[in-house]
């Protein structure tokens, strides 16, 4: 069951009534990863619980999978030579494979 927002205003306005900052900052923190691996998950088509268990470590992770987050983080992966070889020029055609 997904919580509502004044369900999760409430756990930090009881965090911050109880004066207890710890508290309030794990709470903060564990909400905005919550939201963050929903929105993540949403756009992937995958179960949030699923994406959650791969970026804990806990669950199987595809290359495929993999490369689907990292597009959906709007980073991307490189693989170049080692040693003293120009990477390529913007002008220049590269392959890349989107997921």
């Amino acid at each position: 069951m997904q919580d509502t927002d004044e369900q999760l205003a409430s756990l930090l306005e009881t965090a911050l009534i109880k004066g207890d900052s710890d508290l309030f900052l794990s709470t903060a923190r564990a909400l905005a990863w919550a939201r963050i691996v929903s929105q993540v998950a949403l756009r992937m088509g995958m179960p949030r619980q699923q994406v959650s268990a791969m970026l804990d470590g806990n669950g199987p992770l595809t290359l495929d999978v993999a490369m689907r987050l990292v597009n959906e983080l709007h980073m991307q992966v490189a693989v170049l030579p080692r040693g003293g070889v120009k990477s390529p020029k913007e002008s220049e055609p590269i392959y890349v494979r989107h997921f």
